[in-house]
């Protein structure tokens, strides 16, 4: 388990749609060879809107996912958000 801190985003794609939720951390993370300014995490709006543009602390699981045109990234598991701040 591991714990970040930082502004939840919504993030879009092209078009402005919505394709989740990011955390734009306070302090990067170095994940393999990748320094990371922003961390995806699980998509579910209804736990995760109350948070949208506040300072948060998140915990939980730390997973990858594939895709094709991405190759593999790391996404946050969430099981646990609060505000802080």
């Amino acid at each position: 388990m591991i714990a970040v801190r930082g502004k939840l985003l919504r993030v879009s794609g092209i078009g402005a749609e919505s394709t989740g939720w990011a955390i734009d951390l306070d302090k990067s993370l170095q994940v393999g060879d990748k320094r990371l300014s922003q961390l995806e995490i699980n998509h579910d709006p209804s736990r995760w809107s109350k948070f949208e543009n506040q300072h948060v602390e998140a915990k939980g699981q730390l997973t990858f996912r594939e895709g094709i045109e991405r190759g593999s990234w790391p996404v946050l598991d969430v099981e646990k958000m609060r505000k802080i701040g």
